[in-house]
């Protein structure tokens, strides 16, 4: 399982070996720390996964504000959970999110329906696109294994 969270959203998917097998949203639990903690655990007591993969707090993470308390709470949730916790850092591999994004709906086309095209610069970015941040985490702990 990965969880990630950006502003407005925390996000999961679920791998079993290289197969996606689950993925969720939730936008209540990025309105505080203490929600963001109680869905990760949710979340984790649910799946019942082996490892919890997250996102590694400071740079290259161009994360800020809110959202690093919000990703605090969820590595500490998997980290008191009985579950193994994995923190990695997220280094761009492709122009931008978009574009991994489209990449990714190639090797996993059950997400087909929840890809996005950028939006103009002064609109905020889709809310479903925090399940290929997730993805992208856990593949690049599946690449390292």
């Amino acid at each position: 399982m990965a969880i990630a969270a950006a502003t407005g959203r925390i996000g999961y998917v679920v791998m079993a070996e290289d197969k996606l097998v689950d993925w969720g949203i939730s936008r209540a639990a990025s309105r505080s720390s203490k929600k963001a903690n109680a869905k990760a655990r949710d979340w984790i007591d649910q799946l019942k996964p082996e490892v919890v993969v997250t996102e590694a707090i400071g740079p290259p993470s161009r994360k800020h504000g809110k959202t690093l308390v919000i990703m605090e709470a969820i590595t500490n949730a998997a980290k008191d959970s009985d579950v193994i916790n994995v923190t990695t850092s997220k280094t761009r591999s492709h122009r931008d999110k978009y574009q991994e994004a489209k990449i990714l709906t190639k090797r996993y086309p059950e997400l087909q329906t929840r890809l996005a095209t950028k939006p103009a610069c002064w609109l905020a970015e889709p809310r479903r696109m925090i399940l290929f941040e997730a993805l992208s985490l856990a593949l690049r702990i599946r690449q390292t294994e």
